[in-house]
């Protein structure tokens, strides 16, 4: 999504005043402003803007069942990295039990996620996973999510970004549900979605992003947490034109 910085004349204590409102309910300043817009703008909106939806892929839901998966990236990276095609890695991984969980059943679906969200990686980011300790493997799995996922990249470019550019680091799982709510709005897929699928989806957004290292807790409080990457995993990321994604990270400010 395109952004635009734009300068408003507003007076200076309602500013102040809805600045501490948004700051109390976990709102965006900037993304208040877009929903009075889209809300004006009503349906026509994306009927006039048609390029809104024509190099956008759909928005899903099966986030729900696909979590970070750490040690499971690790694994299916290695086999990846040795040429094996996927009726392989699954059969290896359920025979050897490579994931350690207590069952099978659920291993052929996590599986076949991870390797929709890595397998076209090149060999370059597929070491990151399986190698990397620096912190740039786990960086390379949430990119992987990143471009796979509409939802999760919306709310990176949207919320994370500009919370890392204000310097706003305060974080909760407040947050995805309104950002998610909104979304609903104006977006006929996610209002089809149901509250439980809504709330599972906020769950486990804000576990991948705990998970990466994103986001920090610390007792009952969270906090954003600028990531670090080698110089070679940033080079890499601005020479394939993903500069959004390094701001998500906060590595840009």
């Amino acid at each position: 999504m395109k952004t635009k910085n734009v300068t408003l004349r507003i007076d200076a204590n309602l500013y102040e005043n809805y600045r501490s409102h948004c700051k109390t309910n976990n709102l965006l300043i900037s993304r208040q402003f877009e929903i009075l817009m889209e809300k004006s703008l009503g349906t026509g909106y994306n009927k006039k803007n048609p390029s809104v939806k024509k190099n956008s892929f759909p928005y899903v839901g099966s986030l729900t069942g696909e979590p970070f998966m750490l040690h499971e990236n690790k694994i299916v990276a290695n086999l990846l990295l040795q040429n094996k095609d996927l009726s392989s890695i699954r059969e290896i991984i359920v025979q050897e039990n490579l994931f350690g969980y207590k069952t099978i059943k659920s291993v052929p679906k996590r599986v076949n996620s991870i390797i929709k969200r890595i397998g076209k990686l090149d060999s370059k980011l597929l070491d990151k996973i399986a190698n990397d300790l620096s912190g740039d493997g786990k960086a390379v799995i949430l990119y992987s999510i990143y471009r796979r996922d509409r939802l999760f990249q919306e709310f990176m470019n949207e919320i994370i970004i500009e919370k890392f550019s204000i310097r706003d680091f305060d974080f909760n799982k407040k947050m995805i549900n309104k950002f998610i709510n909104d979304k609903s709005d104006c977006e006929r897929k996610i209002r089809e979605f149901t509250n439980e699928t809504k709330l599972k989806l906020a769950t486990v957004i804000f576990n991948i992003l705990k998970e990466s290292g994103l986001v920090m807790e610390s007792g009952n409080l969270s906090k954003l947490n600028n990531l670090f990457i080698s110089s070679d995993l940033r080079n890499y990321f601005e020479n394939n034109g993903d500069l959004k994604f390094i701001k998500s990270l906060g590595v840009l400010q």
